[in-house]
């Protein structure tokens, strides 16, 4: 072999090595990363559904009832119309 063959040959499996171990680094860098977003999404995803959970007890939602439309229009209600000036102008009666 000729004069200085080995140390070209050993500075080329240096690189080589340094490469390779530089594209380790990188990959264990992206799982950390993913992991951090993985970990802020479940935080997330855990704080919306306590959230909405604390919403549905705070607010008694099971005991709601469904609106019914019928109820609301025919109560009978009065009312009366004042002008500017607040003097009585007219009365408004349902019909019930």
């Amino acid at each position: 072999m000729k004069k200085g063959t080995w140390g070209r040959a050993i500075r080329r499996m240096d690189r080589q090595a340094n490469k390779e171990s530089l594209k380790d680094l990188k990959k264990l860098d992206g799982i950390r990363r993913r992991g951090f977003k993985r970990g802020i999404s479940a935080a997330f995803l855990i704080l919306l559904l306590g959230g909405a959970a604390a919403f549905y007890f705070v607010f008694d939602v099971g005991s709601w009832q469904r609106l019914d439309l019928q109820k609301i229009v025919n109560v009978p209600q009065t009312g009366a119309i004042y002008d500017r000036n607040g003097e009585f102008v007219s009365k408004i009666q349902s019909n019930l």
